[in-house]
């Protein structure tokens, strides 16, 4: 990776090919489409929409589309992104004066794969960071559907070092749908909600936020089907076993960084020098059922110890 940019290569599955149209790039599975990634007109890549094996949109459309049932709360949830709150003291997370932004260089694609090159920007123009991520999109003999970011992030040319912040406002995330909430918004028009969340600890529900597990799973009715999104922590990932900021409204986030709101207790900044680089690993697996029958937990076991 050279210090000018940030790549993002999308390496598809056989069955799933990988087109780029319009500042998107589209991965569907033969002629239906599975998920696409936006690369203009917003703050951040991200990837919306989203289609799990059932069918079913499976993240919320808010901000990108305006649809019945939803909250139009936290504008800067952009279905599945990455980004933090606090880096080298600028905010990735939150959009709007004051925030940085992830910007899109360069696109290309080959095949099933997709490479997007981008630099972080601060408010005042400066380049902070550098990044590599690489997604892989993929289908399950049983229909289930997983998407892999492999991340790769580094100090910009002339900056000391990459410092991430100790901040609950982080770092891979998913917003549901609105059907996996685990409770309703009557004031903002969600009345009806079925999901349940647990986690690899064995924790349930509204419960699971702040704690540290492997893997976490919101799971219930969408559309008429059972369905779930499971995202799963790596573990050669800062901070195994991550902490998760993980909502009753539907925000899912893998958060390696926010010991204070998470523990109580400060660990200080993470500092990686502009001579190394920090790597995260995540899986999102899309499933058909709720967390036992997706065998969620031993799904994590296969992907943990593959060594892909």
């Amino acid at each position: 990776m050279t210090s000018a940019l940030c790549a993002m290569a999308i390496l598809g599955a056989p069955n799933v090919t990988v087109t780029r149209i319009d500042g998107k790039i589209r991965a569907p599975i033969g002629r239906e489409l599975f998920a696409e990634i936006v690369t203009k007109g917003a703050p951040k890549p991200y990837i919306y929409p989203v289609f799990g094996p059932t069918g079913k949109e499976m993240t919320r459309a808010f901000p990108m589309k305006i649809r019945a049932g939803e909250a139009k709360d936290h504008p800067h949830h952009r279905s599945i992104w990455f980004a933090h709150g606090d880096v080298n003291g600028v905010d990735f997370w939150h959009e709007g004066e004051g925030a940085g932004k992830i910007v899109v260089k360069r696109s290309r694609v080959s095949g099933s794969s997709a490479e997007l090159t981008c630099d972080w920007i601060g408010p005042d123009q400066k380049k902070i960071a550098d990044s590599v991520f690489v997604i892989t999109f993929g289908v399950h003999e049983s229909g289930d559907r997983f998407i892999d970011w492999d991340i790769r992030m580094k100090a910009a040319k002339g900056q000391f070092a990459l410092d991430f912040g100790d901040t609950k406002e982080g770092t891979f995330a998913v917003r549901t749908h609105p059907s996996l909430r685990l409770t309703p918004d009557p004031a903002q028009g969600v009345d009806e909600v079925n999901g349940r969340a647990r986690n690899s600890e064995g924790i349930n529900d509204k419960d699971v936020w702040g704690k540290a597990a492997s893997w976490i799973d919101y799971y219930g009715m969408v559309g008429g089907s059972v369905a779930g999104i499971a995202i799963y922590d790596h573990p050669n990932n800062p901070t195994f076993p991550t902490w998760w900021h993980a909502r009753e409204y539907g925000l899912v986030a893998a958060n390696p960084f926010g010991a204070k709101a998470f523990t109580g207790e400060s660990r200080g900044n993470v500092a990686v020098l502009s001579d190394s680089e920090i790597r995260f690993r995540y899986r999102v697996l899309l499933h058909k059922g709720a967390w036992m029958q997706a065998k969620v937990g031993e799904r994590w076991s296969q992907w943990a110890l593959s060594g892909e």
